[in-house]
């Protein structure tokens, strides 16, 4: 990527590059996505937890719903915030 100014790559910057893993080094779109992504991939109590509770928490940032298992989530997410398949 090109950036004609100095202000524009900021703006770039923060707005693609604000939730980052020190883990992985992987860059998350929000603070709730990077919020699960660490919980479900760094989180050595996750799993334990996921097989008593519903743990998967729905990714968008207005649901609080929560699932079993990824799978679960993602058909919740299909079809109630009509992603595709």
């Amino acid at each position: 990527l090109k950036f004609s100014t100095v202000e524009d790559y900021e703006a770039h910057y923060s707005l693609t590059h604000r939730y980052y893993c020190s883990i992985c080094n992987v860059t998350l779109m929000t603070e709730k996505l990077l919020n699960i992504h660490l919980q479900e991939l760094h989180d050595s109590f996750f799993e334990v937890l996921s097989q008593r509770q519903n743990m998967y928490q729905c990714l968008i940032p207005e649901c609080e719903e929560k699932f079993k298992d990824a799978e679960e989530r993602k058909q919740h997410l299909i079809e109630k915030h009509n992603f595709s398949k």
